[in-house]
């Protein structure tokens, strides 16, 4: 039976029937050699060998499978695909009971305890426990190793969170029997929270409520086992009033119901749990939170050209989920956000600003913030940019421009040959004469200047060339109109800046996108500000798609690159693949253009599109599915 590793191998052979895979392309992904890669390959043929729809070949190009019969080859992969399922499950399920076996130990455990207790052989221990490893050093928790024996290290708050989060021991089959007769566990702590919260006069959500009995369940049976919270583990210096009041009341119910001794430290993590979901008590915005907020809005302003330092509404909902967020930080209770993919999909510009939101936030607390914090925080942009409408009938032109009138002459006649039905009225003005009357600005809806200076990299004009371009055009029907047409937002897409690679290294894939922006274009330190905003979070958006971009505006132009991979790509530290990287751009103080996020949205939660691609990887193609994802956008 072909181990996991040849597994993945033989569903990406299949999945990718036409396209060679080399053999040093394989070992990159899965970081292992290329002679282990080669002895896969032996395996997966021998596997493959009785299946008479297929034939499998190895050439100087690589590994491939050659389709004999297509209905014959359906079912096969099906069934193949099926299997292959349920082995991982089975492994997964493996890996989770040797989990709960080590946080169950009081002390070391020798591996031939651990072979007898799982019924695995050492080889099969050996490659789960280097699973295992992995992930509880996700929380922080380490296999020690001493000759034969192991044991595991760390703080009981982290072995609960990886209970918790890996649903280790969480079942409906744990059974009380009480004076009402068999009910369940949980049931009987739901009652003890609900009837708790309905003493004290306070109210609590539905999911609030599941996740409070799944803490609660978890913590009681750690402390049946002995298992309890060590004054070490905590070091609280926030006032846990009036959420130690809450916390007492239910473990006075739990203890009595459960037969249990409850410490001062399980109360004062429960207490610290409250607080770090908010809402127990009165919520008072201190000036240092409105401070960080307002200025990490500035520079939002700068850098996205949206103004939101004075949308209070958004102020106040940031500063009140900032509160907890705080607490949650320095204490390691992060929340998880089971939407977290969908939002980066469907909202992409707001997570875009909620990362750098985060990015900022993380640099003053030196502290890091999880991915799905910053999905709860993209929901507040993603509503105030909702509310955002902008007119674009009848516009006022201003032109920043140091030439003579005359040679102005060339600028004002294209400009309303190009948008006679858009501008209304344009007027130039020298920047002297406009730094006499700054307030000047106000009265127009478009600022654009003919050189790039002062103006242009404050944020406050768009450049346009002295004799303007087919780009300039381009740029300024996006300022002036917005994206209101399938074929005004495809003539974003380039065909200059279009390639396709067989596979590649994320930062190779990047260089060679920057490259062609740059050259076409004629930007500089593109790739370093790409990477800048790369190194902040990862730009995985699900679906087989990345969308790599700079940190901040490099140039007036917006721009996307497109890269298809024929072979996956390992895009992040989690190992998230990716087959279609969009580089994107949005032009510098062109605040229209940011809505070409919206369009995209549409393409990356389309789990087919990647796909549907990848059988016909070409410009053409591309372009057809890209109009047919944007005609579903309003």
């Amino acid at each position: 039976m072909p181990n996991q590793r040849q597994l993945e191998i033989i569903m990406e052979l299949l999945d990718n029937t036409d396209t060679y895979i080399t053999a040093s392309s394989m070992a990159k992904e899965k970081q292992v050699s290329l002679r282990t890669i080669q002895n896969d390959i032996k395996v997966i043929r021998d596997e493959l060998s009785k299946e008479t729809s297929i034939a499998f070949e190895t050439t100087s190009k690589g590994s491939r499978i050659f389709v004999k019969d297509e209905t014959e080859f359906a079912r096969f992969k099906e069934g193949f695909f099926l299997n292959s399922t349920s082995f991982s499950d089975i492994q997964e399920d493996r890996i989770n009971e040797l989990l709960l076996f080590l946080l169950k130990q009081y002390r070391s455990i020798s591996l031939y305890q651990l072979e007898s207790s799982l019924y695995v052989s050492h080889s099969t221990l050996v490659n789960d426990l280097k699973k295992a490893k992995d992930i509880l050093k996700k929380y922080n928790l380490e296999v020690l190793r001493n000759s034969n024996r192991i044991t595991l290290d760390g703080s009981e708050i982290n072995k609960r969170n990886c209970i918790l989060e890996r649903s280790l021991i969480i079942s409906n089959t744990t059974f009380i029997r009480n004076d009402k007769g068999i009910s369940s566990q949980l049931d009987q702590i739901k009652d003890i929270i609900v009837q708790s919260f309905i003493d004290l006069r306070i109210e609590i959500s539905d999911v609030d409520l599941s996740n409070l009995i799944l803490l609660l369940y978890v913590a009681i049976e750690r402390i049946k086992e002995g298992f309890y919270i060590q004054p070490y583990d905590l070091e609280i210096t926030e006032n846990l009033e009036p959420e130690i009041n809450i916390a007492r009341t239910i473990f006075d119910k739990i203890k009595k119901h459960f037969l249990l001794k409850v410490t001062e430290e399980e109360i004062n993590y429960l207490s610290l749990y409250f607080k770090a979901r908010g809402g127990y008590a009165e919520t008072v915005i201190s000036n240092e939170t409105d401070s960080i907020i307002t200025e990490i809005l500035n520079e939002i302003q700068e850098t996205f050209g949206y103004d939101f330092a004075n949308d209070t509404n958004l102020r106040i909902a940031l500063a009140l989920h900032c509160n907890p967020l705080f607490i949650r930080i320095k204490y390691n209770m992060q929340l998880k956000n089971p939407l977290r993919e969908y939002i980066r999909q469907e909202y992409p510009l707001g997570y875009d600003m909620a990362t750098f939101f985060a990015d900022r936030l993380q640099t003053k607390l030196q502290k890091t913030i999880t991915g799905d914090e910053v999905a709860f925080i993209a929901i507040y942009f993603y509503s105030s940019l909702a509310e955002i409408h902008e007119s674009t009938t009848g516009q006022k032109v201003l032109v920043i421009s140091s030439n003579r009138a005359s040679e102005n002459t060339l600028v004002r006649q294209t400009l309303f040959k190009w948008f006679s039905n858009q501008i209304a009225y344009m007027k130039f003005i020298a920047p002297k004469e406009l730094e006499e009357k700054p307030n000047l600005l106000d009265s127009y809806n478009i600022v654009l200047t003919t050189e790039k200076g002062e103006f242009y990299d404050n944020g406050i004009a768009i450049y346009i060339n002295r004799f303007p371009t087919r780009n300039d055009y381009l740029n300024l029907r996006l300022a002036l109109e917005g994206l209101k047409s399938i074929d005004n937002v495809a003539s974003i897409f380039n065909k200059n800046l279009f390639v396709v690679v067989d596979s590649g290294k994320k930062e190779d894939i990047i260089q060679t996108l920057c490259d062609k922006v740059s050259q076409y274009y004629n930007i500089d330190g593109l790739y370093d500000s790409v990477m800048e905003r790369e190194n902040m979070r990862s730009t995985y958006f699900g679906n087989g798609f990345a969308a790599p971009h700079p940190i901040v505006a490099v140039s007036s132009d917006t721009f996307v690159g497109v890269c298809i991979s024929k072979s996956p790509i390992s895009w992040d530290k989690d190992n998230n693949k990716v087959q279609l990287i969009l580089l994107i751009g949005i032009g510098k103080n062109n605040y229209n253009a940011f809505h070409l996020w919206n369009y995209l949205s549409n393409v990356f939660s389309d789990r087919k599109f990647v796909k549907q691609l990848l059988e016909n990887p070409n410009y053409e193609t591309f372009m057809e599915k890209i109009k047919d994802a944007f005609s579903d956008v309003n």
